[in-house]
């Protein structure tokens, strides 16, 4: 017989399409994910060429978004505190914002997923 622990079961909540206030401004974010103690802000690219690159500009915005997110949490302005960022998208990551998120040291903060 197999036992319901609910001490070792993640608890997974998500919510989408929230608008959040930041330190400076509001964002529109896709989905906020609470994974245990982690909470994750998801930005969703979605690309109906498949040729089409998700490029660098994301990764930049997010990663401004994920900082103005952060600092809105630190002075009470939202509940939300956000542990990192991760970008979806259904097609490739250029080279370029690849590079960027190794150089700028933030492939912790963002995690980069593509087809």
């Amino acid at each position: 017989m197999r036992k319901n622990n609910k001490s070792h079961q993640a608890s997974n909540n998500i919510q989408m399409n929230q608008i959040v206030p930041g330190r400076c401004v509001e964002h529109e974010i896709d989905a906020i994910a609470n994974k245990d103690k982690e909470t994750i802000l998801v930005e969703v690219k979605h690309h109906f060429q498949f040729h089409t690159y998700t490029g660098v500009s994301v990764f930049l915005e997010v990663q401004a978004e994920l900082e103005d997110l952060i600092d809105g949490f630190q002075n009470k302005r939202h509940n939300s505190d956000f542990s990192k960022a991760l970008v979806v998208c259904s097609t490739k990551i250029s080279d370029h914002a690849k590079r960027y998120a190794l150089c700028k040291n933030i492939s912790s903060k963002i995690k980069i997923t593509g087809f």
